[in-house]
């Protein structure tokens, strides 16, 4: 459930920063979530920066 909120989150915002994404993604780390959350937001990221270099 806190996975499905966080990618939902995740793609309600414009644009994530590499800096916050990877605070965030430690603080999950920390937070011991399964890996599939940490999964599902590194694949956003990357559909992020692949969007943000096409343009």
């Amino acid at each position: 459930m806190l996975s499905w909120i966080i990618s939902k989150k995740l793609v309600d915002w414009p644009l994530i920063s590499m800096e916050l994404f990877i605070s965030l993604q430690s603080w999950l780390q920390m937070m011991e979530l399964p890996f599939s959350a940490l999964l599902i937001m590194r694949l956003f990221v990357n559909r992020q920066l692949d969007r943000d270099i096409r343009s």
